[in-house]
C-alpha cells in the first residue's frame, strides 16, 4: 500500500512539476535572452564559459543581503560579466527599470542576457513576458500562457498580470 501511495504521490509531483528545473538555462531568443532560477557557483561558471553571457540581470528584492547575490556579482564582476540588479516588487517594473531593462535585452553589444529571480518562476515570467509583448509583439494570451509553463505561482503572478495587459494594449498595432 505504500509503494502504491508512493508511485501515486511521485507521477503527480511529475505531473505538477513537469520538466522545469530552476537550475536549467531556458532559451527565450536564441543569442538574445535567457532564463533560469538564481545561478549556483558551477553555474555561474557555465553562464561565462559554455554560455558567454555578457550581462546577467538579476529581480531579486533582497540585493545586497543576500550572499548569494554577493558570490554572484562578485564573480559576475570579476569575469567581465555585466551584472544588473533590478529589484522586481510585485506589480512590476517602474517606468525606470522598464527602461533599463528593455534597453539591455535590445542593444547587442549586451547580449546575450541572462535574467532570473530566485526561483525562476514569477519575476523572471514577469520579465520574459514583457520582452515577448514588447520586443516580439506576443498577444498578453500568449506571453502569459507560455509564463505558465515555467510553474508559475498563480497567486503571485497574478500581481504582474495587469502591468502586462497594459503593456500588451500599449504595444498593440496601430497604438
Amino acid at each position: 500500500m505504500v509503494a502504491i501511495v508512493a508511485a501515486a504521490v511521485g507521477a503527480w509531483l511529475i505531473h505538477k512539476v513537469g520538466r522545469f528545473s530552476e537550475h536549467e538555462i531556458y532559451t527565450v531568443h536564441a543569442g538574445v535572452l535567457y532564463r533560469s532560477g538564481r545561478p549556483d557557483e558551477q553555474a555561474l561558471r557555465d553562464c561565462r564559459d559554455r554560455w558567454h553571457f555578457r550581462t546577467i540581470i538579476d529581480l531579486c528584492e533582497d540585493f545586497p543581503t543576500d550572499p548569494s547575490q554577493k558570490l554572484e556579482e562578485d564573480f559576475c564582476r570579476a569575469s567581465g560579466i555585466r551584472y544588473v540588479p533590478l529589484a522586481l516588487e510585485l506589480g512590476g517594473f517602474t517606468e525606470p527599470q522598464l527602461a533599463q531593462f528593455l534597453e539591455i535585452v535590445q542593444n547587442p553589444a549586451g547580449t546575450p542576457v541572462l535574467v532570473h529571480c530566485k526561483h525562476g518562476r514569477n519575476r523572471t515570467g514577469y520579465a520574459v513576458a514583457v520582452y515577448r509583448i514588447v520586443v516580439q509583439h506576443w498577444s498578453y494570451e500568449a506571453a502569459v500562457a507560455e509564463a505558465r509553463k515555467y510553474r508559475t505561482l498563480p497567486d503571485e503572478f497574478s500581481k504582474y498580470e495587469e502591468h502586462l495587459r497594459t503593456l500588451a494594449g500599449a504595444a498593440a498595432p496601430g497604438k
